[in-house]
Formats: structure tokens, sequence, C-alpha cells
């Protein structure tokens, strides 16, 4: 449908990664020359970044087992204990009713790109998993795209846009900043 442009210009936080760019960058005679806009921080926070588990990875159809709920029912025990202050939380929708009146905070969709009405708050818990599905296999196919991509373009990238929707993302904040995830590798990234 853009075969009759001469240019396409297309703005969108981390776009370079997304899944749209990843089938672009694969058709012929499609480049990208990225301009990257960076923000200064003029404060220095302390992020901490905390996780509940380096031995798995979280997924729906464990945290629908008797053992994936028992283990979410702790995650949630200590949230609550730890962080009785919480700013705002969100979890799959399988995980989220395990949540729901237990922790304080807000809960809010995971996929929270642009929200700038939680940018005072200090914390926040993201208890989720948006990997690869059943789905994906005709454009994996089509277009060659790994599970990794499709990790990268969304679970990791949900995990960016969530944090950031608290103080963090105000360029003068110098206080503390706690941000709960679920496994190692999230909080690697």
């Amino acid at each position: 449908s853009l075969d009759h442009c001469e240019s396409v210009k297309i703005a969108g936080a981390s776009y370079p990664i997304s899944l749209g760019a990843i089938v672009a960058k694969r058709w012929e005679g499609v480049t990208f020359p990225p301009t990257i806009k960076v923000r200064p921080w003029t404060e220095h926070p302390t992020v901490r970044v905390h996780y509940f588990t380096q031995s798995h990875e979280g997924n729906t159809a464990f945290w629908k087992t008797n053992k994936g709920i028992k283990f979410i029912a702790k995650v949630c025990d200590f949230l609550a204990a730890k962080e009785p202050t919480l700013g705002f939380w969100a979890a799959n929708n399988v995980v989220e009713p395990l949540l729901i009146g237990r922790l304080n905070g807000n809960p809010i969709s995971p996929k929270s790109a642009g929200l700038n009405e939680y940018d005072d708050e200090t914390s926040c818990a993201l208890i989720y998993s948006s990997k690869a599905l059943d789905g994906d296999k005709p454009a994996k196919a089509l277009f060659d795209i790994t599970d990794e991509e499709i990790f990268r373009a969304r679970e990791e990238e949900d995990i960016l846009q969530f944090v950031m929707r608290g103080a963090i993302r105000r360029r003068d904040f110098d206080g503390d900043y706690d941000i709960y995830l679920y496994s190692k590798r999230q909080a690697e990234l």
C-alpha cells in the first residue's frame, strides 16, 4: 500500500526493535536511517530492580498450575509486606485476580506506554509475560521472525514502557525508585 510513496517517516519509542520494524527491515529496498532523541536527566535517582525467580521464566501456562498459583501467592505476600505503599502494578490476566485486593497501589495495564498520571509514584510491580504464541507461527515463517525477537519486541518493551510510568520518567527526580519484576532475566534488562 506504500509503493507509491517515495519515503515514509515513522515516529515511536523503541520502534527499531518492534515487530513492525523487524518485518519492514526484511523487505527488499526498505532502509531505516534512525534518528535517536536522547532526553538527558538533570538528577540521578537510585533505582533498585528486584526479582522473584531465576530458576524459570514466567508464563500463563505455569501460573495456571497449583505450583504457579502458590508461587504467585508468595510473590503477592512479599509485595504486600515489603511495599505497603506500592505505587502501581500490573499482571497477566491469569495472575491479576490473585493480586487484586492484596496489593496496594493502582492496577494498570501492562501495556501502559504514554501514561503520565503515575509520575509521582516511586515503586511499581509487573508480574507479567508476553512471549511468542501459536498465533505468531505464520508471521514467524513468512518473515523469519524468531521467538527471541518476539520476546524483545513484546515483553521487554512492555517492561521498559511500564517502569517508566513512575517518578523516574521525570528528569528532575532524585529519589529512590523500586521496580519489582518476576524473573532475573527481566530484571537484568
